[in-house]
């Protein structure tokens, strides 16, 4: 069975399997664009050219953005690569990265949830839900950024 990456045409998400489009769903289509921003991330950050030389810290947003956030790097769900090409290894590390992802997001206040979810899961932008909450996009740009830093908090304790 071959199975190519999703497509995306007329507001609805298709996966073509042994040369057949099936219809899958937006939130499948997302979570394979958020293994393969991960997997970029991997590459860029982790494999560098020259590791003698490379020395650049990776700031904790470019995280977030790569694994949840939607076309920041101009990627589209038609540039993902075959199920196929990941290796199991790949898709191991991206488990275990997701399920403490999902723990440390649990241990914040439900405010705090519901903002990350909007913003990174959900794709919505900051002004939008500064609208919704009320609030003016400074401060939510000052909330979203003290998420993170707790968020950064979390993983730096284990």
């Amino acid at each position: 069975m071959y199975v190519e990456h999703p497509y995306k045409f007329n507001d609805k998400f298709y996966a073509k399997v042994d040369g057949k489009f099936y219809e899958i769903t937006r939130e499948v289509a997302k979570a394979m664009l958020s293994a393969y921003r991960n997997e970029i991330y991997r590459s860029k950050k982790w494999q560098p050219e020259d590791p003698e030389t490379m020395t650049r810290k990776t700031k904790w947003t470019e995280l977030l953005d790569c694994v949840f956030s939607e076309n920041t790097d101009g990627i589209g769900v038609q540039d993902l690569p075959d199920e196929g090409q990941r290796s199991v290894e790949d898709l191991v590390i991206l488990q275990a990265e997701s399920a403490e992802l999902h723990q440390n997001i649990a241990k914040l206040s439900e405010h705090e949830q519901f903002i990350i979810k909007s913003i990174y899961f959900e794709g919505m932008k900051q002004v939008e839900l500064a609208k919704i909450l009320g609030i003016s996009k400074v401060r939510m740009s000052q909330k979203v950024s003290a998420i993170l830093k707790k968020m950064r908090k979390m993983y730096e304790m284990g």
